[in-house]
C-alpha cells in the first residue's frame, strides 16, 4: 500500500484510489478483474471513515497493490481494507498536523 497527502487543486477530488493487481500474480484477465472488483466494493463500503479525516485543503492519493496469489474470503478482505483505511486515517491526521 502506498499513499501521498498533497495540496489540493480546486478541481481535484479530496480522495483518489487506485487498485493494482499484477499480471504476474493473477495470470488471467478475468481473475484480475474479479479481484479488482472485490477490492473496489470493499473500498466503497468502508471509505467514508477516511473521507472525514482528510483536511479540506489537501487531497489523499492511495494505491492498493495486491500481492497475494490466492483470493481471500470476502469477510477477511473487507476487514483488511478496513484496517488499511484506519492506518491511512491516522497517517493523514498526523501529516496534516505537521
Amino acid at each position: 500500500m502506498q499513499y501521498r497527502l498533497s495540496l489540493r487543486r480546486p478541481d481535484e477530488a479530496p480522495l483518489r484510489v487506485a487498485f493494482i493487481v499484477p499480471k504476474r500474480i493473477h495470470r488471467r484477465a478475468h481473475d484480475r478483474n474479479r479481484y479488482r472488483r472485490r477490492l473496489r466494493e470493499g473500498w466503497r463500503l468502508e471509505h467514508r471513515r477516511l473521507r472525514d479525516c482528510v483536511p479540506l485543503d489537501r487531497s489523499l492519493h492511495v494505491a492498493i497493490i495486491s500481492l497475494h496469489k490466492y483470493e481471500s474470503p470476502w469477510p477477511r478482505l473487507r476487514e483488511a481494507i478496513g484496517q488499511i483505511i484506519d492506518r491511512l486515517a491516522v497517517a493523514s491526521q498526523a501529516a496534516a498536523g505537521t
